[in-house]
C-alpha cells in the first residue's frame, strides 16, 4: 500500500503540473486586461472556474478603425477544453475577414473535424467606427444591449456541420 500510495501523489502531482502548463499557455493565447492598447471602452476579465477554461475571447481591429469582438465557449471543460481553445485561437489569429458571418465561416471550417466529439459555441460582432454593429452567432448566447437581450439568429455551433452558413 505504500508503494500504491507512493504511486498515487506522484500521479496527482503530475496532473497538477499539466494543468498548470495548460493554464500558462491559456494565459499567454488571450490577451490582458489592457487588449494590448486596444479601444479603452473594451475591458475584459476572464477566471476560469477551475485551473483551465473553455471560455475565449478575441478582439481584431481592421484597417478601417473598425473593431471585431468573438467571445466563445467550448464545450466541456478542463485540459481537453482549454486545449481546443487554443485551436479556435490560432484560427482567429489567421483570419482576415472582418465580416461577422465570414469569421463563423472560417472558425466552422477550421474546427469541424477538430473537436472530438465536441462543439463551440460563439458570438462576433464588428463595431464599425460610426456605430453601427454588425453580429452574427454560432449557438451562443444572445449579447445584451443596454440591459436587454438582442434578438440574434442562434445558428449553429462551430465545428458541428462543415460548410455551415452563418447571418
Amino acid at each position: 500500500t505504500v508503494h500504491l500510495l507512493r504511486e498515487l501523489g506522484a500521479a496527482r502531482q503530475r496532473l497538477r503540473g499539466e494543468l498548470e502548463a495548460a493554464r500558462a499557455v491559456q494565459q499567454l493565447l488571450l490577451p490582458g486586461p489592457d487588449l494590448a492598447g486596444a479601444d479603452p471602452e473594451i475591458e475584459v476579465e476572464y477566471q476560469p472556474a477551475q485551473e483551465v477554461g473553455g471560455d475565449f475571447y478575441h478582439v481584431m481591429t481592421g484597417e478601417d478603425a473598425s473593431r471585431v469582438v468573438v467571445v466563445g465557449d467550448v464545450s466541456g471543460k478542463g485540459l481537453k477544453a482549454a486545449m481546443l481553445v487554443s485551436v479556435v485561437v490560432g484560427i482567429l489569429r489567421t483570419v482576415k475577414e472582418s465580416s461577422p458571418a465570414a469569421v463563423l465561416a472560417a472558425l466552422n471550417d477550421g474546427l469541424t473535424g477538430h473537436t472530438g466529439g465536441g462543439f463551440v459555441t460563439c458570438c462576433c460582432a464588428r463595431f464599425e467606427p460610426g456605430g453601427t454593429v454588425a453580429i452574427a452567432n454560432a449557438g451562443h448566447l444572445s449579447p445584451y444591449c443596454d440591459g436587454r437581450e438582442m434578438e440574434v439568429e442562434a445558428g449553429l455551433p462551430l465545428g458541428v456541420v462543415a460548410g455551415a452558413a452563418y447571418e
